[in-house]
């Protein structure tokens, strides 16, 4: 007796599970995975489509971070349909430069995720996106030295071949 109970619990969860993916993937579809037949739909997604289709900015933060400014230039972003997009600590490249430059103390400091995330309530509040590249200057995955710094027996190393 207690065997076929126990088959028909584990039989009525697992369609208990089947109907509660179904319906939360029908509840909470993501706009780029909607599938659309008729062509009134599909014209109306091309006039308009969703804003997770906009542009998304590659966005240079180089001056000294100011919290409302970043919230201020996302949401002008986001009133021209420009997704925010991906913040990007850099500086001028110049030596000895006039132009301004994120200052190294501020990138990735409280300040960064506070400017960060004033940006990112203007990003979300638009239904639109944000991200950050978590890299100074360059995206090239050294995270300025701090990785190598701390970890040394991470350094790249290369073989070269010669001819005899």
């Amino acid at each position: 007796m207690s065997k076929k109970i126990t088959t028909l619990v584990i039989s009525l969860s697992q369609v208990i599970f089947i109907l509660i993916t179904a319906l939360s993937t029908q509840l909470f579809a993501v706009d780029w995975q909607e599938k659309f037949n008729d062509y009134q739909n599909v014209n109306e997604k091309f006039s308009q489509p969703p804003l997770f289709y906009a542009p998304h900015t590659f966005w240079f933060w180089d001056a000294p971070l100011d919290p409302k400014l970043t919230a201020s230039m996302a949401r002008e972003m986001t009133k021209q349909r420009l997704n925010p997009g991906y913040t990007h600590a850099r500086h001028s490249g110049a030596p000895n430069s006039s132009y301004p430059k994120l200052p190294f103390k501020q990138w990735l400091s409280p300040l960064w995720f506070e400017s960060f995330g004033a940006a990112l309530h203007e990003a979300e509040k638009a239904d639109m996106t944000l991200g950050y590249c978590d890299e100074y200057w360059w995206p090239s995955g050294q995270a300025a030295g701090r990785v190598l710094k701390a970890h040394p027996e991470l350094k790249a190393q290369s073989l070269q071949w010669k001819k005899p």
